[in-house]
């Protein structure tokens, strides 16, 4: 039983499976008390630092999220939500860690990597967080809020330019991979 005066963390740790068609897949929770081990260990200087970050957006008027990229124990991406700051939608703290990531390791791919942020990504940072390849990703709150979007899609209708289309992206990748 837990007494309520012990600090009680949730890190959700979630791993990139490329055969299935959502891409992630809840591998487990970590569960820390007082920053102790309960299930697996996590460094507590990530995780002092996502909450450095998060603080740090709050301080700038920034929805409070901070977030890192960890390689071999070493952390090579940071960042917090700054989206007002530069009037950029993308300025979300996982892009920004991706961001420092893909220049410190001098590579888009962040294989091998683990992502730690104190919420739970929003959609467009969980593709991007798929498109970089990163491995594992740990956050500390769940996200409560579910985006509806207003926007719909739809397909344009042009089966010429879309057989061109697809001709010039198997063309491409067919030639990359050669």
């Amino acid at each position: 039983m837990f007494h309520v005066e012990h600090y009680i963390s949730i890190l959700y740790i979630i791993n990139y499976f490329p055969g299935n068609n959502l891409g992630y897949k809840l591998k487990g929770v970590l569960i820390l008390v007082d920053n102790i081990k309960l299930q697996k260990e996590v460094d507590k200087d990530i995780l002092n630092r996502i909450m450095y970050l998060a603080k740090k957006a709050k301080e700038e008027n920034e929805v409070p999220i901070g977030c890192v990229i960890v390689k071999d124990k070493k952390i090579v991406g940071e960042g917090y939500n700054r989206t007002e700051k530069l009037n950029k939608v993308l300025a979300h703290a996982e892009i920004l860690a991706i961001e420092e990531a893909n220049k410190a390791l001098n590579t888009w791919r962040l294989e091998g990597c683990d992502l730690y942020t104190t919420l739970e990504p929003c959609d467009m940072c969980w593709g991007a967080i798929r498109i970089a390849r990163i491995e594992n990703v740990f956050y500390l709150t769940n996200s409560e809020k579910n985006i509806t979007f207003k926007t719909t899609k739809q397909q344009i209708a042009n089966k010429a330019l879309e057989k061109a289309n697809i001709k010039l992206l198997k063309t491409f990748f067919k030639e990359k991979r050669n």
